[in-house]
Formats: structure tokens, C-alpha cells, sequence
């Protein structure tokens, strides 16, 4: 199948859709610095729903490609990150939190990049992965909704757990693929599965 036809599958329209919807939602957090609107917390949940759709589609369809093992987990880092640094900017999301889901994404973006073009080994998400993008979006939205703070501790904390977990789940992945690829080897469409 060609790229421009990987591009037009419904599953990876979503994820095109979820890279697209970063920047106005980071305006609309930049606005809504003292409330969040009605139109922040759509966007969010039109994103955050897209997620679960796009690879729940792929599957049902018979859709699953290469190019949507690049954009699902890429469109979840631009998503997440961009949304991490509004909050932290302007609506009280921790810095440590902040810095550990740039830092593992950054990661897991360069080391991915490097498996892809050196040796076309594609990481895709699962597990671990999937579950720490759930917490965060609800640690986001108790961020946006929970002024009192009910349940923003929790949830903040709870998102620490799954990013630590599903960080060492990526090393984990990572380290076994780069020690079963050779030098100068490029296995054709291969993927790992990682958490």
C-alpha cells in the first residue's frame, strides 16, 4: 500500500486529526487561564477519544499499517507533551510531571527514529504506554475542572506511577531491540511491541 493511501485509512486520519488539535488546544488553555471553557474541554475529549478510536478502528477494519504504528504514538507525544507544558504554564501541572513526560518521550522519539531509518524497526505502543496516556488525560482534566483539588493529587500521582511504569516498560523493549538488531541489518517492516 502506498503512503498516500496509509494516510487516507480512517485509523490514521484520527491520528492526523489528534496532531492537528494540539495547537488550538493550546491556545484555548492559554485563554482559559482562569476557567477552563466548554471548548477546551471538547477539544480535549475529542482527542483523547480519537486515541481510543484510531486503533481500535485499525484493528476492526482490517486497517492496522506501518505508517499507523508511526502516527498513533506520535500523535500521542505532540498531544501530550504540548498539553503537559500548557498546563504547567498556566494551569498548575508539576513541573516533575512535566519534565518526566518530556523526557520520555524525547527519548523514546530519538531511539524510535533511529530503529526506523537505521534499521526500519518500528516500537509500537501497547500496554503500559496506553494506560499512561489515559492517566494523564485525566490528571489534565483535573487539572482544567478540580479547582478544589479533590482528586488533582491522585490522578497527578497516579499519572507519575503509569509514566515511571510505562517508562521502564520502554527501556525495557528498547535495550532487547537494540541488542537483536546487527549493524548494518534492516529487517523489513519489522515492529516490537512496547508498554
Amino acid at each position: 500500500m502506498t503512503l498516500v493511501r496509509e494516510m487516507m485509512l480512517i485509523p490514521n486520519l484520527l491520528s492526523i486529526t489528534r496532531i492537528l488539535l494540539a495547537p488550538p488546544l493550546v491556545l484555548l488553555l492559554y485563554l482559559d487561564r482562569d476557567n477552563a471553557s466548554s471548548a477546551t474541554l471538547f477539544l480535549l475529549s475529542a482527542a483523547a477519544l480519537s486515541d481510543l478510536a484510531d486503533g481500535y478502528l485499525a484493528r476492526r477494519w482490517g486497517q492496522v499499517s506501518q505508517l499507523g504504528h508511526i502516527l498513533d504514538p506520535l500523535a500521542d507525544k505532540l498531544l501530550l507533551g504540548t498539553l503537559s507544558i500548557g498546563l504547567f504554564l498556566w494551569h498548575g501541572f508539576p513541573s516533575w510531571l512535566l519534565a518526566g513526560v518530556l523526557l520520555r518521550d524525547a527519548v523514546f522519539v530519538l531511539v524510535g527514529t533511529f530503529l526506523l531509518r537505521l534499521h526500519n524497526v518500528v516500537i509500537k505502543p501497547t500496554g503500559f504506554g496506553k494506560y499512561t496516556t489515559v492517566t494523564l488525560v485525566l490528571a489534565a482534566l483535573a487539572h482544567l475542572v478540580d479547582p478544589a483539588k479533590l482528586i488533582r493529587t491522585e490522578l497527578t500521582y497516579a499519572a507519575g506511577t503509569m509514566l515511571l511504569l510505562s517508562s521502564l516498560s520502554y527501556a525495557r523493549v528498547l535495550l532487547r531491540t537494540l541488542a537483536d538488531v546487527q549493524p548494518g541489518s534492516a529487517p523489513a517492516n519489522s515492529s516490537r511491541s512496547s508498554g
